[in-house]
């Protein structure tokens, strides 16, 4: 989730439904590194035959 809207209440209730990462607007590097690890993630579960 990515929001200008990331008090801890909103975030435990983001979690809560099952949101997997929650990113301030300002703090767009955060969310960039995030992507890229998920992406490289994604990737070798795909190449070793894994579900997504």
């Amino acid at each position: 989730m990515l929001s200008a809207y990331g008090s801890p209440g909103i975030v435990n209730h983001l979690r809560a439904n099952g949101v997997a990462a929650v990113f301030d607007k300002a703090d767009t590097q955060a969310f960039i590194a995030w992507l890229d690890k998920y992406s490289k993630e994604w990737n070798e579960r795909q190449q070793a035959g894994g579900a997504s």
